[in-house]
């Protein structure tokens, strides 16, 4: 008689014993019909930690096995697949070993191991037909064999298409598509908390310059404190290591925090946890979130989209990257400034924070939406965030290309962009700024004839002056990924800049150094031609960015009477000469044709 086929397998409940050992319970069966594919899935451990198993038969009773081993402070669960390949017509079985699992294992290394114990499965020996034995065997290595090869070239396959950058957002991506797991041996305990950072560890006035994570931290909604725990009669534990001042054993000191939380923050907008000599409290007392939870703060001065989007959401999103705690499910919680519904910088934070995240909200709303009186994170990030904007900061920005553009690439995706999809003929856009927070426009002065001039000279390249306040952000996104030529004045209205297709060019507006421009320290100096936003364009190698420089007072107009701040104050005035020549270099260096 003819058995269909069937899967045996373990699944193991792993459950704490006074914190230090693990028991195994509950076995179950899993049962298909013949020719279907066979899947299981979940094994789970308790504390949030998992074993996931997922084995699938093919029609040629061809098995692929994935296994993940994630692992606790104290001990991991050994579980190794030995599988046994047999005729369509009889059972194979799939069983746990008792070897240790040493480290997360690919399914290039358990098909390796498979082919190496294959020899200790036992088979049925046909003692009357050995030469069907031995045949058997030999189709059973050559097919394990054969398994191994294809995914050796499908990793060489994905090695080379990762190396191109424009192929690497399918959300971010690289390495973070999902947060990397591995053997920690600095990892939370289950009775206090523990951190890690990036950034300086000596001295304690670089709160500014530090990027953490927190695990297994709570928050306290009657006191409005976020509470480390620490076990009570352990040892003291240095934080930092300050040159002067010795061991530092706490995360506030001096008035400031531990983390700076806005781009441009001052001592009040730092942030430290308050240690306290208690065991963690129990899922009784407090509600646990597994997800991944950044802190940060709004930037609370008047609406400039380049702040929001570079500064007060991005920084969120670099945190979770540097420290390997990327999660596409996490929730942003501003800490003190959460924007009123419905106004410019909510609208914003919902046109970015989905791009990346699940959500964003203030950490008093989000909190009070559980009923216990604490609330408990398993992951909290917290600091990174850097002004974007300044050529004094610029040395916080090197080094971050690849975070920009992944960043900027999930946002265009978020709002339907096809990425492959180039443009394949020139576009010229002239920005026309309309609006303005302040009272002076820092436009194009002489619009009009620049658009004139443009249609004349290039009459066979599409030219559109657009006016960004009638579109919605969507909208921008995709005439940004149809424009080859952006023509924009300088300020936060040039920020979706970086937005542009691969390959493409912009011309952007200087502004003019004059004595009442001039900040003490900054590079440039009176009487030059300052590139307002060049210390954050700079870094999106994958636009050529134009800078149209402004050189006397023939090159502007201020905006209004009694003005004196070329800075601020004072709209561009275009040369036709200079202009021609900057759209001159985007049409040569170009891939495209301009008869296209």
């Amino acid at each position: 008689m003819s058995h269909q086929p069937y899967l045996t397998t373990s699944r193991a409940q792993c459950t704490r014993v006074n914190h230090k050992k693990y028991t195994t319970n509950s076995i179950q069966r899993w049962h298909n019909d013949n020719k279907e594919n066979l899947s299981l899935n979940d094994f789970t451990l308790i504390d949030r930690q998992q074993y996931h198993l997922r084995i699938q038969n093919g029609l040629n009773n061809t098995l692929n096995t994935n296994i993940n081993c994630y692992y606790d402070l104290k001990a991991a669960i050994p579980y190794e697949v030995i599988k046994e390949l047999k005729n369509n017509d009889k059972p194979f079985d799939i069983t746990h070993s008792s070897l240790p699992c040493q480290r997360e294992k690919t399914l290039t290394q358990i098909i390796i191991l498979t082919y190496l114990t294959s020899a200790s499965i036992s088979l049925p020996v046909d003692n009357t037909n050995n030469q069907h034995n031995i045949g058997t065997r030999m189709m059973s290595s050559i097919m394990i064999l054969t398994i191994y090869y294809l995914h050796f070239l499908l990793e060489i396959n994905h090695h080379y298409e990762s190396q191109d950058t424009a192929f690497s957002n399918d959300i971010s991506l690289h390495q973070i598509q999902e947060k990397i797991n591995e053997a920690d041996l600095l990892g939370p305990s289950d009775d206090q908390s523990a951190w890690t950072c990036t950034g300086n560890m000596n001295y304690e006035s670089e709160w500014h310059r530090r990027t953490c994570t927190f695990k297994n931290i709570c928050y306290n909604k009657t006191g409005k404190v976020f509470q480390f725990y620490r076990r009570p009669g352990s040892i003291k534990k240095p934080i930092l290591f300050e040159p002067k001042l010795g061991h530092i054993y706490d995360f506030n000191i001096n008035n400031h925090g531990f983390v700076n939380l806005v781009a441009r923050g001052s001592m009040h907008q730092s942030w430290g946890p308050t240690i306290i000599e208690e065991w963690l409290p129990s899922a009784n007392e407090a509600h646990y979130l597994e997800h991944v939870h950044v802190l940060f703060m709004h930037w609370h001065v008047s609406y400039n989209p380049g702040h929001i989007i570079w500064e007060d959401i991005a920084s969120t999103y670099f945190a979770m990257v540097r420290l390997n705690e990327y999660d596409r499910n996490a929730v942003l919680l501003e800490y003190r400034n959460f924007p009123k519904i419905g106004d410019r910088f909510h609208q914003m934070y919902q046109n970015i924070v989905p791009a990346f995240a699940a959500k964003v909200d203030s950490l008093f709303h989000y909190t009070n939406s559980f009923s216990s009186p604490l609330v408990c994170f398993q992951t909290l990030v917290a600091g990174g965030a850097k002004s974007m904007f300044s050529i004094g900061n610029e040395r916080y920005t090197h080094g971050k290309e690849r975070l920009l553009y992944d960043y900027r690439t999930a946002i265009l995706q978020y709002h339907g962009v096809n990425i492959s999809d180039l443009p394949s003929r020139h576009r010229i856009v002239l920005v026309n700024k309309t609006e303005a927070k302040r009272r002076s426009l820092r436009a194009i002065s002489n619009l009009v004839e620049v658009k004139n001039f443009i249609k004349l000279t290039y009459p066979q390249i599409q030219l559109d002056v657009i006016d960004w306040t009638k579109y919605t952000f969507t909208q921008q996104m995709h005439e940004l990924y149809k424009t080859t030529i952006l023509i924009t004045p300088c300020g936060g209205i040039s920020t979706i800049i970086p937005f542009l297709p691969k390959g493409t060019h912009t011309i952007v507006m200087d502004f003019y150094v004059n004595k009442e421009a001039y900040l003490k320290g900054e590079r440039y100096q009176i009487g030059e031609s300052g590139s307002m936003d060049g210390a954050f364009l700079n870094y999106f190698p994958h636009i050529r960015k134009l800078y149209y420089q402004v050189r006397s007072a023939k090159d502007y107009v201020f905006d209004f009477p009694g003005a004196s701040n070329t800075r601020h104050d004072a709209s561009i005035i275009i040369n036709m000469t200079r202009l021609k020549e900057l759209i001159d270099v985007a049409l040569d260096e170009s891939n495209i044709s301009p008869i296209n």
